[in-house]
């Protein structure tokens, strides 16, 4: 391929039409700086599809046309065109020459052209990519690109290698298939979503299509049965009509009957109530005397009765007296004889005490009388002292006897002592304990007293707590109720702001509107609103408006018959149904005759007109008017009637119940169904249940605030009941801890009781032991005196007399102690008897005296009762007494036999009564049957005109339209029946949606279009998947070979250009070869191998130009710009530049930009730019000769 010529047009600097031949070999381009050399390669790189205004040395494309000059205009367009010899079919074209155009209008219109047929950038980026002239390619090289590449970073070298390994267009494919996969699973995420939607509606777009099948087949089967229902009635109004007719007059018959026997009754009744009533002032007039005569007896009764009263008291106090006397002499009695005893027993004590003294007397005398014999029959023997003597040898051995006789008797006068003083010890403790126990019971009672009013303290408390309790659990009971009833009205309200919202409670149709004339405001302007939403109704009035009004509640306003019009055809065109329409200039207000006023307002019952009951804005007057004008609004039925009576029937009569009494003269009425809130009462109601809700959360706050203090109250009695739980188990723990301390005392009492018994036992068993020691002393002492005295034991056993009185005197003497104890012992006793006798002397003197003072009190009282008796005598009249009771008795039969006759009189009245009650109840019944068939009468009209209106509004049917639909031997019975019964299925269906059908249909339809073009796009990742990784091992095996023969061809071309040296190519990650950078490593002759930055900005120039000979040598070119690229080099290095570019221009066509002489003399064929005119570049050819002398003249 050659690049044969090119023109340029409009392009920067060349205003004129220029054309520059390239031949084979090195084309030079020569010139001063800014004649507009390098505008050449621009022009070239912009034909190549350049789209970088900054590339291109400009701020804007538009920049590239030529802009003018002083004397020259701006061009329009700038247009360049390149020419190529495409004989060797380096373009993928049929055509031997290649023109590529491309042109820019001012106004930013451009365009491209291949062979002057318009295409694409694209399409000139892809036959340029196959031929290696691709915009990354070194097909131009620019100014300062060398050293570009060169400070590059490796990252940012691969394009160029890309290109050069022709792995560009297949990256590109690859980057289209990443493209298109990404859109793939874009669309396949967005499908997938789609799908899940449609998934979630089919399920229930199906229940509601079930549900739409039943409804539509229950409304069909229903619309039959309502329309037969209505044909039916409609034909046998007229014999039901005959039929309650007859009824009617024989109940009025019956009525007439019994109203005169009831009127007869009344008067019977009326006669008999007369005379009761003279009976009864008959008996009031007896009943005052006998109330006065009563009064006198009971007076003079009254004075006899105080008296009496009195003398019961004293009486009784004389009993009580009797009584005390009677006890107290008891005692004394009881007392005396006690007495009696203990001076007895004085007595023997005195007389045992004085046998006693003659017995210790007698004793003594004897004993005294003993003791002399003793001695004198002991100074007799004088022969038996001579004998001791002879015994004087023992006389050691009795004398230690008596020795350890009197040491052991000392010995227990000792312990006797020691007894005692233990004894006094014990008794002192035992005082003392008993002292302190007696105290510490005090303690205890009083802990135990203090206890009792803690605990009773406590009860109260607790008493006082449980009141709380109650108090905090009624006032949470409060707050959940208020809570509880703030739920409901909250849910209430929002139910009922939601109907009004929806407009719940209107017909189909006139809901529909409503609801449509929100968003669309020409609708919404064509009406004023419906008659509910005009006017205020007070909450008492209610119930009679909506029954006055009717359907017409929902009547719709227009402000006139236009906009009706145009609403009528809305619900035409929009198959909503029907509805009725007020136009404001058309309706005509209704008013009450004059002649009626007056009668109006003096009929009692009467409350006004309906009109002057509401409130509304005057500019709806002819339609309330209209509508309410004729309607009066009366208290009862009552009323009503006498009012229609009045007037004759002249317009309509409505209670506050509900009750109508239409002009014609039918009546209709009863028990009204509890339906909830009428439509004209709805937002009087959200009013008020907001105001309840509003007090209802005051009473919330104000019962937790309650509730708050209740607890905080119940919290510090809490805090005081546990104060004085603690103080009671204090308490407690102090009486356990006394008692303990009291059972201690107790066992040391028991201990010292214990004692004391067992020092009584010592004691006694000492004395007894000191008895037998002094016994036996006494017996030594006796033997030593013997011994002494000259007798023996022997003597003494020989002279039995002696020892006969011996023994007498120690039993004298035994018995003489026994009688002194006995003595005093008696003595004591005595004493205690006198004391005894003292008290009851003392007590007896007291006791006498009682029944002394007793005895005169009994004698006055009994006095005093004579003197009352004898008043009370003096206080009865007789004579007067029986008098009074004479005429008491008189009245009281006269009262009896009145008494007599009322009963009977009453008893007469009760049986009228009771005829009455059945009378009227019977004319009750009469009137309420009557009231019934009248209502028949009414309800068969309303019934017919409601299913007509029904049959109307529903299926469009009049009753001639719809006897066609007539089935024949219609059960009515059966008909209602089952119509409510569809009714019910109906209602239980809920919410329906007809639409759903449809709606299944179009969205299965789409789920399946859907799924089929899910697995077509997944089928279609999958390929494009298979694809990339193709290309992806494609390119990686490409490039790879092509850059290890770039790198060969590198260190070649690098050594040719240094004249030695070595120089590398490397791979950042050689395990990524597609997404590594590239590092370039050069080492001139005589220097290190190192980094292409740490070399000269000559060398790395040269390196960059090797890089650049290296990537043609591997893949010639068909052309190349050069554009001063040899700037940096000296002219021992652009000698070697240009012979390498000499040589190798054999496989490349070069056009060099250049101002190096050496690069000039190895050109071919050169050209000149230059400016002949200021801002205006021409080319010329130019001698070699000449080029040089203009480098010259630059340098």
């Amino acid at each position: 391929m050659k690049f044969k010529k090119m023109e340029i047009y409009g392009f920067k600097s060349f205003a004129d039409k220029v054309q520059i031949q390239f031949e084979s070999g090195v084309t030079g381009i020569v010139g001063p700086n800014g004649c507009g050399k390098s505008n050449v390669a621009d022009s070239i790189r912009w034909v190549l599809g350049e789209q970088s205004a900054k590339a291109l040395r400009g701020s804007n494309m538009q920049d590239v046309i030529f802009n003018g000059t002083e004397k020259r205009k701006p061009q329009s367009f700038a247009e360049v065109s390149l020419y190529f010899d495409n004989t060797e079919k380096i373009f993928n074209v049929d055509y031997d020459e290649v023109v590529l155009t491309r042109k820019l209008y001012r106004s930013g219109e451009s365009g491209y052209a291949i062979n002057k047929t318009p295409c694409r950038l694209k399409d000139i980026q892809e036959i340029l990519r196959d031929s290696g002239m691709g915009r990354e390619s070194y097909s131009i090289i620019g100014q300062g690109r060398i050293d570009e590449l060169l400070s590059a970073k490796p990252e940012d070298r691969r394009a160029v290698f890309e290109e050069a390994a022709g792995i560009s267009k297949l990256k590109n494919r690859k980057l289209e298939s990443l493209k298109k996969l990404n859109n793939t699973q874009d669309n396949l995420v967005r499908i997938n979503d789609i799908l899940h939607e449609l998934e979630i509606q089919l399920a229930p777009l199906t229940s509601q299509a079930e549900t739409a099948k039943k409804y539509l087949d229950l409304r069909e089967k229903l619309k039959s049965l309502e329309i037969n229902n209505y044909i039916y009635q409609y034909d046998s109004s007229a014999s039901q009509k005959e039929e309650i007719n007859n009824r009617l007059n024989g109940i009025v018959e019956e009525i007439d009957l019994k109203s005169k026997e009831f009127d007869e009754t009344v008067d019977d009744y009326n006669y008999t109530a007369n005379k009761i009533d003279s009976t009864d002032q008959t008996i009031t007039r007896l009943r005052d005397e006998l109330l006065n005569l009563t009064v006198g007896l009971e007076k003079q009764a009254g004075e006899t009765k105080l008296l009496q009263e009195k003398i019961n008291s004293l009486k009784a106090s004389k009993e009580r007296l009797v009584e005390s006397v009677k006890l107290d002499q008891q005692e004394y009695d009881e007392n005396k004889a006690k007495l009696e005893n203990t001076e007895n027993e004085k007595n023997l004590k005195e007389i045992v005490f004085t046998e006693l003294v003659q017995k210790i007397d007698d004793l003594s005398s004897e004993l005294d009388s003993l003791d002399r014999e003793i001695s004198s029959m002991e100074n007799a023997s004088e022969e038996e002292t001579q004998k001791l003597v002879e015994n004087l040898g023992k006389m050691g051995d009795i004398k230690a006897q008596i020795t350890g006789l009197e040491t052991e008797i000392k010995s227990i006068d000792a312990r006797l002592a020691e007894v005692n003083t233990l004894r006094s010890e014990c008794a002192e403790k035992y005082d003392i304990e008993t002292d302190t126990l007696n105290s510490k019971k005090r303690e205890v009672e009083e802990l135990e007293i203090k206890k009792t009013q803690k605990n009773e303290e406590l009860k109260e408390k607790k008493q006082g707590n449980i009141k709380f309790a109650y108090k905090v659990a009624g006032l949470e009971e409060d707050l959940v109720d208020i809570d509880s009833e703030i739920r409901s009205l909250t849910g209430k309200i929002n139910l009922m702001k939601e109907m009004q919202k929806e407009n719940e409670g209107y017909v189909a149709s006139v809901r529909k509107l409503l609801q449509d004339a929100k968003d669309n405001s020409t609708l919404g302007g064509k009406f004023v609103n419906v008659v509910a939403k005009l006017m205020s109704v007070p909450e008492k009035y209610e119930t009679a408006i909506d029954m006055a009004l009717g359907s017409a509640v929902q009547n719709v306003v227009t402000k006139n018959e236009d906009d009706a019009k145009y609403v009528i055809q809305y619900l035409k065109d929009n198959n909503i149904g029907r509805a009725t329409f007020l136009p404001m200039t058309s309706i005509k207000p209704r008013k009450i005759a004059d002649e009626f006023v007056s009668i109006i307002k003096h009929t009692n019952g009467a409350i006004g007109v309906a009109t002057s009951l509401i409130e509304y804005d005057h500019q709806y007057d002819s339609v309330f008017n209209g509508l309410l004008g004729s309607t009066v609004i009366v208290e009862n039925m009552d009323s009503a009637v006498n009012l229609a009576k009045s007037t004759r029937y002249s317009f309509k009569i409505v209670t506050l119940d509900g009750d109508v009494i239409n002009p014609a003269g039918t009546m209709s009425g009863g028990s009204k169904k509890v339906q909830g809130v009428s439509l004209i009462g709805r937002e009087r109601e959200i009013v008020d249940t907001e105001n309840r809700l509003i007090e209802l959360r005051r009473r919330k706050e104000d019962t937790a605030k309650e509730l708050e203090e209740a607890k905080l109250e119940q919290t510090a009695m809490d805090d005081e009941l546990n104060k004085l739980n603690d103080e009671i188990r204090l308490f407690e723990i102090e009486i356990a801890k006394e008692s303990e301390n009291i059972n201690k005392f107790k066992e040391n009492l028991n201990q010292f009781a214990s004692e004391s018994l067992k020092l009584d036992e010592t004691e006694e068993k000492l004395k007894s032991d000191k008895i037998a020691s002094e016994e036996k002393l006494n017996a030594y002492k006796q033997f030593r005196e013997d011994i002494e005295s000259g007798n023996s034991p022997e003597t003494a056993l020989r002279n039995p007399e002696l020892f006969a009185k011996k023994q007498k005197r120690n039993s004298i003497s035994n018995e003489l102690t026994e009688l002194k104890v006995k003595k005093a012992t008696c003595e004591s006793d005595k004493v205690s008897l006198e004391a005894e006798i003292l008290r009851l002397n003392d007590l007896i003197e007291k006791l006498n005296k009682d029944i002394r003072v007793a005895k005169l009190e009994i004698e006055k009282t009994t006095t005093d009762i004579l003197e009352m008796e004898e008043e009370v005598g003096k206080t009865v009249d007789q004579n007067l007494y029986q008098s009074n009771m004479d005429a008491l008795q008189k009245t009281r039969d006269e009262l009896a036999n009145f008494d007599v006759t009322k009963k009977e009189l009453n008893k007469k009245l009760q049986d009228l009564s009771e005829k009455k009650l059945v009378l009227s109840s019977e004319l009750q019944r009469a009137n309420d049957r009557k009231y019934k068939e009248e209502n028949l009468l009414v309800k068969i009209d309303s019934d017919i005109e409601q299913m007509q209106e029904r049959v109307w509004e529903e299926y469009g049917l009049t009753y001639a339209t719809a006897v066609e639909y007539k089935i024949e031997n219609h059960n009515i019975q059966e008909g209602l029946q089952e119509s409510a019964r569809i009714k019910k299925q109906i209602q239980s269906l809920g919410s329906v949606n007809v639409n759903a059908i449809e709606m299944l249909t179009d969205v299965s339809s789409r789920f399946e279009d859907l799924s089929a073009q899910r697995d077509d796009l997944v089928n279609a990742e999958n390929d494009l998947n298979k694809i990339i990784d193709g290309l992806t091992e494609e390119m990686e095996t490409k490039f790879k070979t092509e850059f290890d023969k770039i790198n060969t061809n590198f260190q070649g071309v690098f050594r040719e250009l240094f004249g030695g040296g070595r120089a590398e190519l490397k791979l950042s990650e050689p395990d990524n070869p597609l997404e590594c950078g590239i590092e370039i490593a050069a080492e001139p002759t005589g220097k290190k191998l190192q980094n292409i930055q740490l070399l000269s900005g000559g060398e790395r120039a040269l390196t960059a130009i090797a890089i650049l000979f290296a990537i043609l040598k591997l893949k010639p070119m068909p052309f190349c710009v050069l554009d001063e690229i040899e700037a940096a080099l000296d002219d021992a290095n652009v000698e070697r530049y240009a012979r390498y570019l000499k040589r190798f221009s054999n496989y490349t066509q070069f056009i060099v930009i250049t101002h190096r002489k050496p690069t000039m003399e190895l050109a071919d064929t050169l050209y000149g730019v230059t400016m002949e005119e200021r801002g205006v570049s021409k080319v010329v050819s130019v001698q070699l000769a000449e080029a040089i002398k203009h480098t010259a003249k630059q340098n």
